[in-house]
C-alpha cells in the first residue's frame, strides 16, 4: 500500500513536470535531493510552529507566573493544559526536560509541579517565544519553498547540460610536448 502511494506520487510528479526521470541518471538523484530538502524544510517549519505554539504555551505560562523556584512551581492542571504531547515533553528525557524542572517526581504528569530556574528563564523565553512563528508565515514560507523547488526542478536539466558543454570545451589537449 505504501509502495503504491509512492509509485503514484512519483508518476504524478513526473507527469506534472512533463519530463521523464529515468532511473539511475543524475537528474533523478538531483530531483530527489531537491524535493527531500524542500520537504525537510517544510517539516521543520511545521514542527517549529507546533513546538512554539502548543508545547511553548506551558513554558510561557510558567514564565508569566514567575515560577522560578520549587515554592512557586505550577502544575499542568493549573494552566488547563491536557495535551498528551506537552506531558510527554515534560518527561525525564522529553523536549522540555532541560529547561523545566519538577519538584515532585512521584505524582502523575498532570499534578506534578514544574518551574523554570531563574538562570534558564531568558533561554526558555527565547526558545519558546511566539514571535515569528505563526501559521501565516509558515504558509508563506511553504509557498516560497514550492516555487523555489519548481524553479530549481525546471532549471536543473539546463544547468547540467551547460556544465557538460563547458567541460567539453575546456578539455586539456593531450599532445603537449
Amino acid at each position: 500500500m505504501i509502495a503504491d502511494f509512492f509509485s503514484a506520487l512519483f508518476t504524478d510528479i513526473t507527469a506534472f513536470f512533463d519530463k521523464p526521470l529515468g532511473f539511475g541518471g543524475p537528474l533523478l538523484t538531483g530531483h530527489i535531493v531537491i524535493w527531500a530538502i524542500i520537504i525537510g524544510f517544510a517539516l521543520a517549519g511545521i514542527i517549529s510552529l507546533y513546538t512554539r505554539s502548543v508545547i511553548g504555551t506551558f513554558v510561557s505560562y510558567l514564565l508569566k507566573n514567575k515560577a522560578h523556584t520549587p515554592e512557586t512551581a505550577r502544575a499542568l492542571s493549573d494552566a488547563g493544559i491536557k495535551n498528551p504531547l506537552t506531558k510527554a515533553s515534560l518527561s525525564k528525557n522529553g523536549t522540555l526536560s532541560r529547561l523545566v524542572k519538577t519538584q515532585d517526581v512521584d505524582l502523575d504528569a498532570q499534578n506534578r509541579r514544574y518551574y523554570i530556574e531563574e538562570k534558564d528563564a531568558f533561554r526558555a523565553d527565547r526558545l519558546y517565544a511566539r514571535g515569528g512563528a505563526n501559521p501565516v508565515t509558515l504558509v508563506f514560507a511553504l509557498v516560497l519553498l514550492i516555487i523555489a523547488a519548481v524553479i530549481i526542478y525546471t532549471a536543473l536539466p539546463e544547468l547540467i547540460q551547460m556544465a557538460k558543454n563547458f567541460t567539453s570545451m575546456v578539455k586539456p589537449e593531450s599532445n603537449i610536448a
